[in-house]
């Protein structure tokens, strides 16, 4: 398992690969497109809390984690995967410094997971 030391800001993960592996050591993938995007597809393992709701209150996020995932060490933040997507990084500032838990970035998002050809999952 990693061990992170929370620093008190985000990081960013370059690949699919590398999210597949930090949720091995912990880190609960958080998509955080409207739910009814998550309902058609998500990364496997992901729990979805909107953006909106996390900007509107950022402790949200840290409740539905801890309630799928009581040990979970990080969060790794994802939305479709829009280059420079603005939203991404305003919800990852929102989380930096809520208790102890590492927040990684996800930028290239679900277009990168589909383009590695990786599993997507459906709750339809």
């Amino acid at each position: 398992m990693d061990s992170w030391t929370w620093l008190g800001f985000y990081t960013v993960i370059p690949g699919g690969d590398e999210v597949e592996r930090k949720a091995g050591g912990g880190a609960v993938p958080v998509d955080l497109r409207p739910r009814e995007a998550f309902e058609r597809e998500h990364i496997e393992g992901a729990i979805n809390v909107p953006a909106a709701e996390i900007l509107a209150d950022p402790t949200v996020c840290e409740r539905a984690v801890r309630a799928a995932f009581p040990e979970a060490k990080a969060v790794t933040l994802y939305l479709e995967g829009n280059p420079g997507e603005a939203l991404l990084y305003d919800v990852a500032g929102r989380l930096e410094g809520q208790r102890k838990i590492a927040v990684f970035i996800y930028p290239g998002g679900l277009a990168d997971w589909k383009v590695l050809k990786k599993p997507l999952y459906s709750t339809e």
